[in-house]
């Protein structure tokens, strides 16, 4: 009980570092200074441009130099609450620094598989079924997406589907991952689910 305390006040705290924009921003820039630094050898595909009105669909490349992130979440706009405000925003960031951003994200009914949001491309999977088996289906398909991106960095919004996601697409190279947890309590919740221990040996 004491050591699961104890881990669950350090995941906390850790939580509310990560809500420091500014501390996310220099933690993102010292990153990318790392990669840029080290020099990956892969060659950016450039990304689909931004048309005009707020929101587009996907058609032709964009010729823009930088990194290339993929930010990994559950839900994306139109789904808003306050993990997706945090990717929007900080995706906005990044893309205002030169890099380019994907965000793979689920597809619910009604959506286009592939769309410019605010400069943000956003890129949606299919999923389905029951509960498992809908997040064993994005799991998957959000691991091919990631791949087939193939970015410098993943940062993954959440412990749980989206980090699964990043770790199954980064056991195929040696690609960065991040994870960010999206509140104080999901890493212990994490460890108390079947196969814990090894999600955290993952982590």
């Amino acid at each position: 009980p004491d050591r699961r305390r104890a881990f669950a006040s350090a995941a906390r705290q850790r939580v509310q570092q990560l809500f420091d924009r500014r501390r996310m921003v220099g933690e993102w820039d010292a990153l990318l200074s790392e990669q840029a630094a080290a020099g990956s050898g892969r060659r950016a595909k450039p990304p689909p441009p931004e048309t005009s009105g707020q929101h587009s669909a996907v058609r032709a490349p964009q010729q823009r130099a930088g990194r290339r992130i993929c930010m990994v979440i559950s839900s994306y706009h139109p789904v808003v609450g306050g993990a997706e405000k945090q990717v929007a925003q900080l995706a906005r960031i990044m893309i205002s620094k030169g890099h380019l951003v994907r965000v793979i994200t689920r597809r619910y009914p009604g959506l286009s598989a592939m769309e410019m949001i605010d400069g943000v491309e956003v890129q949606r999977v299919r999923t389905g079924g029951a509960k498992a088996q809908s997040a064993v289906s994005f799991i998957t398909r959000a691991a091919r997406a990631i791949r087939q991106y193939a970015p410098d960095v993943v940062h993954c919004h959440s412990a749980f589907s989206p980090t699964l996601a990043g770790l199954l697409a980064s056991s195929f190279d040696n690609r960065p991952l991040i994870v960010k947890p999206m509140c104080s309590g999901e890493i212990t919740s994490v460890l108390e689910k079947r196969g814990g221990s090894l999600r955290r040996a993952a982590l």
